[in-house]
């Protein structure tokens, strides 16, 4: 499911500007925070999510990751839609490094930034 997104980020997962290694720790990170959702079709895994809160407004609401069926994605938008709702959220971001991670994001109701085409990330070695 992940394949293009983690070859197009190189191995990163962004957080509202934040870019770590998605390395097993994070995901460990991630899943006891109550931040990684799962589809499921009986026992196949169809579809990920990991959806948080905005690191600037907590009200509101970041996908760093979404891959899946058209199945799975239609189940996650009506979920964000609650969620989102329940929360008060006024804004739903995400970035995507791949095609297929924007085609998702579009399946969830996100449009593309009016003023951001592209984002270069850089690292500076400490």
């Amino acid at each position: 499911l992940a394949a293009s997104e983690l070859s197009a980020s190189k191995g990163l997962l962004q957080y509202t500007w934040l870019f770590r290694d998605l390395d097993r720790r994070y995901i460990a990170e991630l899943t006891r925070g109550g931040h990684v959702y799962a589809y499921r079709v009986g026992q196949k895994l169809d579809g990920v999510m990991v959806l948080r809160p905005h690191r600037y407004h907590a009200q509101d609401l970041d996908i760093s990751f979404v891959a899946g069926s058209n199945k799975a994605l239609a189940a996650f938008r009506d979920f964000i839609t609650v969620t989102a709702h329940e929360r008060g959220t006024e804004n739903i971001s995400g970035m995507a490094a791949s095609d297929e991670m924007a085609r998702a994001l579009k399946s969830l109701g996100l449009k593309p930034h009016e003023r951001i085409n592209q984002v270069l990330v850089y690292q500076y070695p400490i």
